[in-house]
């Protein structure tokens, strides 16, 4: 098969058409007689034309995903935003807003991202929801986040503490009627609870907290004290117990 490049197909299709016109010696070549020749190398020449226009790239959609994070001595808002790279943001309560840098997997819903310090890796815990430890220069600076896709449903952000036989940070994300806590004590020790909110009631139940047997069990209950704040209690199987308080991030 003979392969002739775009730039010769133009050149031959001129020398063909003009050549009558161009070439005194040489009769005109009636329109009839070139007017299959003249429509083949017309339709190359479109071929040609469409052949080098640049392909269109779909663009991937991005997902954000919002929620909570709180380490051994800060806490605040954490945005993940799906891509290649990956991006997002800690922002400190009444603080600083440290840039993270990373990749997504979109068959597991893992985020693995750092920066500022802080190494991070968020999974998947079910639809629109991603959870997952946060690690820090030091055990103290360490803890775990939780957060949820922002487009699943409108969403509240309360940072607070617990206090009674164990104090430390509790921070929670509401997206519809789920709600994910997380409570890190002093030591960086973490965990994360799920649960759901009705009306202005919730109730939520754990993971142990540090190195606490995992045959030990804990829950809390509360409610929404107004439009951005809660308080209630908590308490776990081995009889430890106290009491939370939240407020708007």
């Amino acid at each position: 098969m003979l392969h002739i490049r775009c730039i010769d197909w133009r050149a031959a299709y001129d020398r063909y058409y003009y050549m009558g016109s161009l070439n005194p010696e040489s009769p005109v070549v009636p329109f009839a007689l070139r007017s299959l020749p003249t429509v083949f190398i017309a339709l190359s020449l479109v071929a040609c034309a469409k052949s080098s226009e640049a392909p269109t790239v779909a663009a991937v959609p991005r997902t954000t995903y919002e929620g909570v994070f709180a380490t051994g001595s800060k806490g605040g808002v954490v945005q993940l935003v799906s891509g290649a790279p990956a991006t997002g943001t800690l922002t400190m309560k009444g603080g600083s807003t440290v840039a993270l840098i990373g990749s997504y997997n979109t068959a597991t819903e893992t985020f693995t991202m750092s920066g500022g310090g802080y190494d991070l890796t968020a999974a998947g815990e079910g639809v629109h929801h991603v959870a997952g430890p946060l690690a820090g220069a030091t055990p103290a600076a360490s803890g775990v986040l939780t957060a949820y896709a922002t487009d699943a449903a409108p969403q509240l952000k309360v940072c607070g503490t617990f206090a009674g036989s164990m104090v430390g940070t509790l921070n929670a994300v509401v997206s519809g009627t789920s709600i994910s806590a997380v409570a890190v004590d002093a030591a960086g020790n973490g965990m994360t609870a799920n649960g759901t909110i009705n009306g202005n009631a919730l109730s939520f139940d754990w993971k142990p907290l540090g190195n606490m047997p995992s045959n030990v069990t804990g829950s809390a209950t509360g409610a929404l004290t107004g439009p951005t704040s809660g308080a209630g209690t908590w308490s776990m199987s081995n009889g430890q117990k106290g009491t939370w308080t939240a407020a708007g991030c």
